[in-house]
């Protein structure tokens, strides 16, 4: 059976353990929603501002983020086509041809930018699924290289929202791009 463990932690002693299997999220313990579930009953669009061409504002943050994950594309309001996985470089080179909503200043996000999208009150994907519908609950690429292995970037697990320095970067992975609102 493909599975892996995550122990959740608060304060010094671990009050949750969490184990992923490939069928689903099985915790002993308190253990947060689906996204898809949580926000059937909490409508989302306070923290966004819905932009045509499949972009929408952050309104706390500035950023207006693509609502499709590169190789998708906005049509009918929903993301179609399928997510392109790319290296790291390969991400970059999205970002800099990108053209959406004929804008040309879009890139990879920083960790933080990537991390505040994650929703601390459900997982799978751990991203408001009203906003973001077609983001996989899978590793996305942040603009970070790793400080101490420049073969390395830093990626956020949406999953859960957690960050990690350990991806090697010629690995495919899957890519949101975001742009200041100027």
């Amino acid at each position: 059976m493909n599975f892996a463990m995550k122990i959740r932690s608060a304060g010094i002693l671990s009050t949750a353990l969490t184990v992923i299997f490939s069928t689903g999220v099985y915790a002993f313990g308190s253990s947060p929603l689906d996204c898809n579930e949580y926000f059937k009953t909490h409508y989302p669009v306070n923290e966004f501002s819905l932009i045509s061409g499949g972009m929408a504002l952050d309104k706390r943050t500035n950023l207006i983020w693509q609502r499709c994950n590169v190789g998708e594309f906005w049509a009918d309001s929903a993301c179609k086509g399928f997510p392109s996985r790319l290296s790291w470089d390969e991400g970059l080179l999205a970002a800099e041809s990108s053209r959406v909503g004929g804008y040309n200043d879009w890139r990879l996000p920083s960790v933080k930018e990537l991390k505040e999208l994650a929703e601390p009150n459900c997982l799978n994907p751990a991203i408001n699924t009203y906003v973001f519908n077609s983001v996989l609950p899978d590793i996305y690429w942040t603009s970070k290289t790793n400080l101490f292995n420049r073969l390395y970037a830093w990626g956020v697990f949406m999953f859960n929202g957690y960050d990690f320095s350990g991806h090697a970067k010629k690995n495919p992975n899957l890519v949101l791009l975001v742009r200041e609102n100027k």
